[in-house]
């Protein structure tokens, strides 16, 4: 167990909304699990990082209850398949209608390379289908949608992505270790995923997370957020409005050099003279402002 895991059993077991923290602990895989694994998948091979947490662990288990009413419901679940378990994703279960080769995958958006391309504040991963090699399931315990581990011809080293119920791929981590502490800064919430999509949190994982990790829902409102971008065009493109917007940010000037913060300035002060001894409001004028008369 690593030092995130701890800091977030110890955390879990303390907060107040919480009962029943239940940590599984997995024998490790043997050398010879690993290689069947290569062999069985080649060329593919899983990540090293993936491969140090599976001799370590063959498998992951964090789960944890909810005080709802006074009462105990099953709220967060973390798990991670062990090596036996990493399988392949048919390909055949990919959308249908992604057969020409030419569409985009990417934050939840599967579009025509022809379409405009939403505008967003940061760049994010995109991959077209025909980079894509192969995918394999991390998490089958996930009822909605697929984490996986996706291989292309793009990139060195897989990356994790989500499939949500709508068939789009949507980013989550360029290495398994960044998807197991995302995992973990999530506290396993059901539908977590889903942060990371256009679609978002749905209410009762946002309440959670509001009482859990507020500072994170912080995040999704920042500027400089893709996803957070993503959305909003998503939600305008279907003609809806009325939302707040968010302001841009001037932290950083059109070279992208930070830009000094504006500084206040006071006006001077007034003389004795200019200063009225007392002052009294009189009437208004037209335009709304006072005027003033000496006593």
């Amino acid at each position: 167990m690593d030092k995130y895991t701890s800091a977030v059993i110890a955390f879990l077991e303390k907060h107040k909304a919480v009962r029943g923290v239940r940590f599984v602990p997995h024998d490790p895989c043997s050398l010879g699990d690993i290689s069947a694994w290569h062999t069985k998948n080649a060329p593919h091979k899983l990540p090293a990082d993936l491969q140090a947490f599976l001799f370590v662990s063959n498998g992951f288990t964090l789960q944890w209850d909810g005080v709802v009413q006074r009462q105990s419901i099953r709220v967060g679940s973390m798990c991670l398949n062990g090596v036996k378990s990493i399988q392949r994703i048919d390909m055949d279960h990919w959308p249908s209608d992604d057969s020409d080769n030419a569409l985009v995958i990417g934050m939840g958006k599967t579009k025509s390379t022809k379409s405009k391309i939403v505008p967003s504040k940061i760049k994010t991963p995109e991959l077209s289908l025909a980079d894509v090699e192969a995918a394999f399931d991390l998490d089958s315990t996930c009822n909605s949608g697929r984490v996986a581990l996706l291989y292309t011809s793009a990139k060195a080293e897989p990356e994790v992505w989500f499939q949500d119920l709508g068939c789009s791929w949507n980013f989550l981590a360029s290495s398994f270790s960044d998807y197991f502490r995302l995992m973990l800064s999530h506290v396993g919430l059901p539908n977590w995923q889903y942060a990371f999509t256009p679609i978002g949190l749905e209410p009762a994982t946002r309440a959670w997370l509001r009482l859990l990790a507020p500072g994170r829902l912080a995040i999704d409102n920042l500027p400089n957020n893709g996803v957070a971008s993503r959305r909003k065009a998503s939600a305008g493109s279907k003609g809806r409005s009325g939302g707040k917007t968010v302001p841009p940010d001037h932290s950083r000037d059109m070279s992208g050099s930070e830009a000094e913060p504006s500084k206040r300035v006071d006006p001077p002060p007034r003389s004795a003279k200019e200063r009225p001894s007392s002052a009294t409001p009189q009437s208004r004028t037209s335009h709304g402002s006072l005027a003033w008369k000496r006593s």
